[in-house]
Formats: C-alpha cells, sequence, structure tokens
C-alpha cells in the first residue's frame, strides 16, 4: 500500500502536483499521460432536492479519446500501489472541483477502494490533513461521505475502526452497489455505514429483494440511496418500498462541474 514505500504527505505532495486549472475553470489530473476529469451525477431526496453529487471521473488519452474508468481501474487493481495512488488522485481531484461546483453545500459522495480506505481511515494525519483540506476549500466534514467499494478488504477491524475514526471527524461512510460483489449484508452488519447504496441488480429484480435490501439498512440505522432509476415507473416503486434517496439516468446524467 501507499505507507509502505511512501509517506503519506510525500504522496499528497505529489497528486496536487499533478493537478492544474483546466479551460473550463476547473481543474484536471495529469497521470501517466492521460487526463481526468470530474463528473457529478446528482442524488435526490424524496422532495426531488438534490441531497448530493456522486464524483465520477472520465479519463482521456492524449488524443482526447474517451477511456472506460472501469477498465482503467481494472487493470490497475493487482498493481496495488498505483491503483490506491490513482484512486486518492481521484478522490483529491473530486474534492478541489466540488468545492468551486455549484454543488457545494451539498454533499459528495467519494468511491474508494477497502484497502486504501482501511489504511488511511486508521492513519491519524492523514485524517488531519483531510479534514483540513476540507476547511482549507471551505467545506464542512459532514458533507463527506465515503463510498466503500464491492471489492475485497483486507481487516474487518482496520474498517470498523476507519468508519468510527472518520465518524469521530463527522465524516460518513455508505456501502456502495449493495448486493453486487464484496457489498454484502455481512459487511453491511459489520461496517454499520450511514448509508447503503442499493445495486441496480436488486432495484430491477422488484419489490421484494428491495425490501429485504432496505431492511438490512435499517437494521444498523443506515440511510438508503436506490441506485440505476432508468424511468419513472422505477422511480415510483422505489419511493412506494421505502427508500431514502435516489439516483440514476432518469433522473440525472453525470456532468461536469458548473
Amino acid at each position: 500500500m501507499i505507507s509502505v514505500s511512501m509517506e503519506y504527505f510525500q504522496v499528497m505532495e505529489s497528486i496536487l502536483s499533478k493537478i492544474h486549472p483546466n479551460e473550463e475553470g476547473f481543474y484536471s489530473l495529469h497521470l501517466d499521460g492521460l487526463r481526468f476529469e470530474s463528473a457529478f451525477q446528482p442524488i435526490y431526496d424524496k422532495t426531488m432536492a438534490i441531497y448530493g453529487v456522486e464524483c465520477l471521473v472520465r479519463i482521456f488519452d492524449a488524443q482526447g479519446h474517451s477511456i472506460n474508468p472501469g477498465l482503467f481501474f481494472s487493470e490497475l487493481s493487482d498493481q496495488l500501489e498505483r491503483f490506491s495512488f490513482a484512486i486518492l488522485a481521484a478522490s483529491t481531484l473530486h474534492v478541489r472541483n466540488f468545492a468551486k461546483s455549484n454543488y457545494r453545500d451539498k454533499h459528495l459522495f467519494i468511491n474508494t477502494s477497502p484497502l486504501l480506505f482501511e489504511e488511511l481511515a486508521n492513519n491519524p494525519s492523514a485524517i488531519d490533513h483531510l479534514v483540513g483540506a476540507l476547511h482549507y476549500y471551505g467545506l464542512a466534514p459532514s458533507q463527506l461521505i465515503y463510498e466503500i467499494m464491492e471489492m475485497a478488504g483486507d481487516s474487518e477491524r482496520l474498517a470498523v475502526n476507519g468508519v468510527q475514526n472518520l465518524l469521530n471527524n463527522q465524516i460518513r461512510t455508505a456501502i456502495d452497489d449493495f448486493g453486487s460483489d464484496y457489498s454484502t449484508k455481512e459487511r453491511v452488519r459489520i461496517i454499520r455505514p450511514a448509508f447503503v447504496k442499493v445495486d441496480k441488480s436488486i432495484i430491477q429484480a422488484g419489490v421484494s429483494p428491495m425490501k429485504s435490501a432496505i431492511a438490512c439498512a435499517h437494521s444498523v440505522n443506515a440511510l438508503t440511496i436506490a441506485e440505476g432509476i432508468e424511468d419513472r415507473q422505477t422511480l415510483n416503486q422505489c419511493i412506494e418500498v421505502g427508500f431514502d434517496y435516489f439516483q440514476g439516468y432518469y433522473l440525472a446524467r453525470p456532468t461536469k462541474p458548473m
């Protein structure tokens, strides 16, 4: 992991040197000959007001051709240090762009791998630096929610401790893509996140699986977010079964910061 070969602050210094203003008044990350841009997808509450945004990344090569982010990170996943560096760099980019955007008074949901979460959320210096950076950019720690991705972790104890360490600093966590891969009922039970984001596959499976997912979230007092809503019928169904928040192309597609 990052701390094995490089101190955290050296890593952050390297990341910040790769983030530069772009022509649109926001920031881009330049890494390994690629350009990374932020994209924000709104998350709505029951009144259809925007509660926050999920921060996503768009990647372009030197010729301006789009690169699939899922494929990019998948190919890096067996190179742990480079993978973690890219995740942390993208997160840093998103915070800076969010702070300049029209969403800056909302909440920001940022994806992180379980392994990176376990390490940095148990590093007091990293947490202090994060909180300081949020304040520097005019954001409150309570606006930030880390989404733990549906990948394998290493230590349940470190994950649980990390959630509490962040919560002590008013930063909350979410389980991403519940019902997919490692985002299971057991992970929800152990980690006890503030939010459970329910995967599109559960949403499409019908009322019974959705109710089961909501019950799982409620068992740890977590709020629920229905992902992958693509039509009015699905939105109505999600509202009726009791989801707290809603996200999907029917409501809004990811867009550049504004």
